[in-house]
């Protein structure tokens, strides 16, 4: 086997609701295409934590919106910088967890950087939309604050009923 590679299960994944790291309600494996051999044990949420995440979200919310867009700009680009670091890492793991070439997963990598830093580049253009009035002399502008939840997993896993 391959010394860059991994050869034991990754366990240690958790959830991460409401800034803490909790275990999930159940789990499911990731198996390696090439050896059919669990490459990790994920955690996966039920609906509970599901909602304890949205409502985490919804409370964390305010604060966001009143940190300055040039915070938020540098806090998403350390993100980004974080992952870009951590490359060749993640390749591997992607190699492994779904069986393609190491120099393909690198560059998903790179991509997802990339993303990440662009979203980063629109938090300083909070835009909004001009919203026409009766009255002529005013005009309703309405903002549209990002806010999103993630929810990662094979799309059998997110479907799966078990």
């Amino acid at each position: 086997m391959n010394a860059q590679l991994q050869p034991e299960p990754f366990t240690d994944f958790r959830l991460v609701i409401g800034g803490r790291l909790v275990e999930g309600a159940s789990t499911f494996d990731v198996i390696n295409p090439a050896t059919e051999r669990v490459l990790a044990k994920c955690p996966r949420a039920d609906l509970a934590q599901l909602n304890q995440a949205v409502a985490a979200a919804k409370a964390a919310f305010p604060a966001w919106s009143a940190t300055p867009l040039e915070d938020r700009r540098r806090l998403i680009l350390r993100l980004a910088d974080a992952l870009s670091a951590r490359a060749d890492e993640f390749a591997r793991l992607l190699t492994q967890e779904q069986g393609k070439p190491l120099a393909e997963a690198k560059g998903e990598v790179l991509a997802g950087a990339t993303i990440i830093e662009w979203f980063a580049d629109e938090a300083l253009r909070v835009y909004g939309r001009i919203v026409p009035s009766r009255n002529l002399a005013a005009q309703a502008i309405t903002c549209f604050p990002y806010f999103a939840i993630s929810a990662a997993g094979s799309f059998e896993e997110m479907t799966d009923d078990g």
